[in-house]
């Protein structure tokens, strides 16, 4: 396996068919493209791996022994239709400005009530 900066250095040195340097116009979209090959095809594996409903929690080790991703969901968030649905109107109405505030409803209702309100974040896979 070569190191990132012996890519780097080959990446910097490339050249066209003609013999000549490439252009640092040329290199950059030649670049891009890849960056986007390579966020699509990393999108579709975590979607495959999401799609085996993995447990939170899961750490899956690379070729190298060491955690190449970990499945964890994203922190709850407040979320005003979910308030609306489980406050009653008064307690609504304590924490409604134009609409119902996260930070209102934190600091005004009771843990529990603010608890119910939250919504739960998607799962995701994080690259280590």
């Amino acid at each position: 396996m070569t190191k990132i900066s012996d890519q780097i250095k080959a990446m910097q040195q490339a050249v066209t068919p003609a013999g000549e340097r490439e252009s640092r116009t040329a290199e950059l979209q030649r670049l891009h493209r890849q960056r986007k090959e390579i966020d699509e095809r990393i999108s579709a594996i975590k979607g495959e791996i999401l799609a085996e409903n993995p447990e939170e929690g899961t750490v899956e080790n690379g070729p190298d022994g060491k955690p190449a991703y970990v499945v964890r969901r994203n922190g709850a968030r407040f979320d005003a239709v979910q308030a609306a649905q489980v406050l009653p109107q008064p307690l609504l109405d304590l924490i409604t400005v134009p609409a119902a505030d996260g930070k209102i409803a934190k600091a005004k209702l009771p843990p529990d009530m603010y608890r119910s309100c939250l919504k739960e974040g998607k799962i995701t896979i994080v690259l280590k």
